[in-house]
């Protein structure tokens, strides 16, 4: 099946779940969830200091579905995260992540009730390809009527590339975003966007550079970008945001204190080639960040119910 193929597949069984005009992720969990006769519970995810790990899992239980989603992103890349796990469950993807039994405690669940498991790290399988085109169709339809009209492949962009920033986290370093924190504050950016976005240049540039070498930099992580987590969750804003990242890329490609060495690890040029090209100087002016509630904050509760009891959570 090419990719028109499932496109057209994935909206079709997306128009069979009769959503109305105007819905949320939350809107979209509770739909599935009564169709399935089972709760569908949300929680957030940490991948913190993990190498290659799912930013999104799917555990099937006997009373529940479980969607987990990486805390350390943009509430618009959580969202879409969340509607691929959701996907899973409107396919009957059979699963084949494997976590072993102390990863599974570890974010508090008891491995002995998993009956079947996803996971949000490739493409590469059918399924995974599925649930990804289908989760693109589904934040498709919630823009309609809210940011003018959807972009499917701007979408797929942004995804991609935010999917990249997190690919990039063990190699990012808190001693790179000081050092260019220092220097926004020297040249009287510092607490601005395009300050932050200087930063987070430099920051991504030093990481790409050092997954090159395939080796990670010294020193602590460095955390996600600041307002990562409260920019509004819309696509005009994310995509500001991306532009202005992309521009002081661009003017900044990598600070001389970040120990870069030669480019050799395979893969590290997806990453880099994600960036989008030098935008023009008013896109810059557009991001103005703000701080609007994702909107599946009210269904996500970092609350982890027993496995006994997860069949009674809404």
């Amino acid at each position: 099946m090419d990719f028109e193929q499932l496109r057209a597949a994935c909206e079709a069984r997306v128009e069979a779940l009769r959503l109305p005009h105007r819905f949320s992720t939350r809107d979209l969990r509770d739909a599935v969830a009564e169709q399935r006769g089972r709760p569908i519970i949300l929680r957030p995810l940490s991948t913190l200091g993990a190498l290659d790990a799912p930013c999104g899992i799917r555990l099937e239980t006997p009373d529940a579905d479980l969607l987990f989603y990486e805390e350390a992103t943009s509430p618009l890349h959580q969202n879409h995260i969340l509607a691929h796990e959701i996907s899973h469950i409107v396919c009957d993807h059979p699963g084949s992540l494997e976590l072993d039994r102390d990863t599974l405690r570890a974010i508090g669940f008891d491995p002995t009730l998993v009956q079947r498991m996803s996971g949000r790290t490739s493409y590469t399988s059918e399924d995974e390809r599925e649930a990804e085109v289908m989760a693109s169709v589904i934040r498709q339809l919630m823009y309609r009527g809210r940011e003018g009209p959807p972009d499917f492949h701007l979408h797929r962009r942004v995804i991609e590339i935010n999917d990249c920033v997190l690919a990039l986290r063990p190699y990012r370093r808190t001693s790179v975003r000081d050092a260019a924190a220092a220097e926004a504050a020297r040249r009287g950016t510092a607490g601005t966007p395009w300050g932050e976005a200087e930063v987070e240049a430099a920051v991504i540039a030093a990481a790409v550079a050092a997954k090159r070498t395939g080796l990670p930099l010294d020193g602590d992580e460095a955390p996600p970008a600041t307002g990562t987590r409260s920019r509004k969750g819309d696509l005009p804003a994310e995509t500001a945001w991306l532009l202005l990242v992309a521009e002081a890329y661009a003017r900044h490609p990598a600070p001389e204190n970040t120990g870069a060495a030669s480019p050799s690890h395979p893969g590290a040029e997806n990453a880099e080639a994600a960036l989008p090209g030098r935008p023009a100087p008013e896109h810059a002016e557009a991001a103005s960040p703000s701080h609007p509630t994702p909107e599946h904050a009210e269904a996500a509760s970092p609350s982890h119910p027993t496995p006994k009891n997860a069949g009674a959570a809404s």
